[in-house]
């Protein structure tokens, strides 16, 4: 029997243990933090948001998961934005730059997120740096330096928070985290997931969080004494005549990630554009060995019909907590066949070292 069922197949018990769990930790997040410093102030704003909208992790790929205290680990979110370089040049680039930065901010500023990874950000393995000194050029900039990209979004998400934020540009992504956030960025690298695809190539962060336990008690938890680590994995796997993408191909790239992963023990959240239907990338992780249990995928909304591909996948011990956007096509947004895909992410098991991430 095929134990990846949807949410509407889970078993009454798991559904009410995961909401008074979920209950339980929105509720007590924002009390603990009274005395929290900056990362974890951070980490606060978002509860704010999820306890307001009764939120729910998402399902498990079992049906029968129930999940045991919860930790906060950071709120990510996966945006394939669809934007090239003819945009950004042309007569019509004022309104595009006008689009990406409205957008960006109000992911930071009113979806509270600590983290924005953005995928189709120009051709694929090139990018839109070209294209953003381009932009510097026409604004009066005689020479303009290497690093427009990074200077366009610090200059636009000064807005939001004051500081140093962290950018991660790599080919046709663009990762973006508040310097005020509880997430670092510790490295950030290209992977290949697929050998015989050149072209297909993730962008890969490992990240640390100092989390705060949420214990089913609700009573106030000290901050934890060691960093968590996970790794975070922004994808985008084109298909197209010029770069086909069959059944061969896209289970080559599950495969890989589940690799990357250490078969599903490490933590690890993957979004951006998998390109798989829901049903799928169901079937697709099945064959790839993830604990049906202990794996979670979320998507953009739930009222709505999703857009193909906006999913994303937590495992290793990661759990997802289900919230809907309200950015992308479906809201006349910058995205020409996307909308974002936020991912709260918390982690199983209160008090518990973290995993270890190579």
């Amino acid at each position: 029997m095929n134990e990846w069922v949807s949410e509407r197949c889970l078993p009454t018990s798991a559904l009410v243990t995961v909401a008074a769990t979920a209950a339980i930790f929105c509720s007590s997040a924002l009390r603990k933090r009274a005395c929290a410093g900056a990362g974890e102030v951070a980490l606060a704003r978002g509860m704010q948001k999820r306890a307001a909208s009764a939120a729910q992790p998402g399902p498990a790929l079992g049906g029968s998961a129930s999940l045991p205290d919860l930790d906060e680990v950071g709120r990510v979110a996966f945006y394939n934005v669809g934007l090239f370089t003819p945009q950004l040049v042309g007569r019509g680039s004022p309104t595009w730059f006008g689009m990406l930065r409205s957008e960006v901010i109000k992911v930071f500023s009113e979806l509270h997120c600590d983290m924005l990874c953005l995928s189709e950000m120009g051709e694929v393995q090139e990018g839109l740096e070209s294209a953003f000194a381009e932009a510097e050029f026409s604004s009066g900039v005689a020479q303009p330096a290497p690093g427009a990209l990074r200077r366009w979004f610090q200059g636009a998400l000064q807005e939001v928070h004051a500081g140093d934020w962290g950018i991660y540009p790599r080919g046709h992504y663009v990762t973006l985290v508040r310097p005020d956030a509880a997430i670092e960025v510790e490295s950030e690298w290209e992977e290949n997931v697929y050998r015989q695809h050149a072209f297909r190539v993730a962008q890969v962060m490992r990240c640390c969080t100092r989390t705060v336990p949420v214990v089913a008690g609700g009573a106030p938890q000290p901050a934890q004494p060691f960093p968590f680590r996970w790794l975070c994995v922004n994808v985008h796997c084109p298909s197209s005549k010029g770069r086909p993408y069959g059944p061969e191909a896209r289970q080559g790239v599950l495969q890989s990630l589940v690799a990357l992963s250490q078969n599903g023990t490490a933590p690890m959240v993957v979004g951006g554009d998998l390109n798989f239907s829901l049903f799928a990338l169901r079937a697709g992780l099945q064959e790839a060995g993830l604990p049906p249990k202990e794996t979670f995928i979320t998507k953009s909304h739930e009222v709505n019909k999703i857009l193909h591909g906006d999913l994303a996948v937590a495992l290793g011990g990661l759990v997802a907590i289900r919230e809907d956007s309200d950015i992308g096509k479906s809201f006349g947004g910058l995205s020409d066949a996307h909308d974002l895909v936020l991912v709260p992410l918390v982690r199983v098991g209160s008090g518990r070292p973290s995993q270890i991430v190579p």
